[in-house]
């Protein structure tokens, strides 16, 4: 009996250690998705600038996976997802499609999109996510009219593309993070 009370004692004692490391993780996985979300939008600007729509499909599909290496390098998995998918590999799992309907419904109920994000810790892993939305230069790749050309690049590198038909400020998908914790 002394050793259940103990424990559920030490349990309870460190609740606000859990809130507060589990903040500091919050405020690390935001820092991460803006150095990210910073990174891969300067570079797709400069992709769009030098050789237009074309250019960034083909600049994104290797910067995105090679950025979020850098990541994992520092200890987070860095990803993307949606429910409208480009590239089937980054479906999303239980947890982040139950996120993304949250934060669709959240903007329909006219949610700030700034305020679109979501934590949990899982048994061995904090996760994190950020919604992303359509700004008016994503439109080329991913709006509701796009060139012959952009078409045809798209359906020769993800055949199974749904990632099309958005407008500008529609929510795009979620930056999707997760870091191992110490048992």
């Amino acid at each position: 009996m002394v050793k259940v009370g103990l424990g559920l004692l030490a349990a309870l004692l460190s609740l606000p250690l859990l809130a507060d490391n589990n903040a500091a993780l919050e405020e690390e996985a935001r820092d991460v998705t803006e150095a990210f979300m910073m990174s891969l939008k300067s570079s797709l600007k400069a992709s769009l600038a030098e050789g237009g729509p074309v250019e960034a499909v083909q600049h994104c599909q290797q910067l995105a996976p090679a950025l979020a290496e850098q990541y994992q390098r520092k200890g987070w998995h860095v990803a993307r997802t949606s429910m409208k998918l480009r590239n089937p590999d980054n479906a999303p799992d239980i947890w982040e499609l139950e996120q993304l309907i949250a934060f669709d419904k959240a903007l329909s109920e006219g949610a700030a999109p700034a305020s679109l994000s979501a934590s949990v810790v899982e048994p061995g892993r904090f996760r994190y996510m950020q919604g992303i939305m359509v700004a008016p230069p994503c439109l080329a790749c991913h709006g509701e009219s796009l060139t012959p050309e952009i078409k045809q690049i798209l359906d020769a590198r993800y055949p199974h593309d749904k990632a099309r038909g958005y407008t500008a400020g529609q929510l795009r998908g979620a930056f999707t993070l997760w870091k191992a914790l110490p048992e």
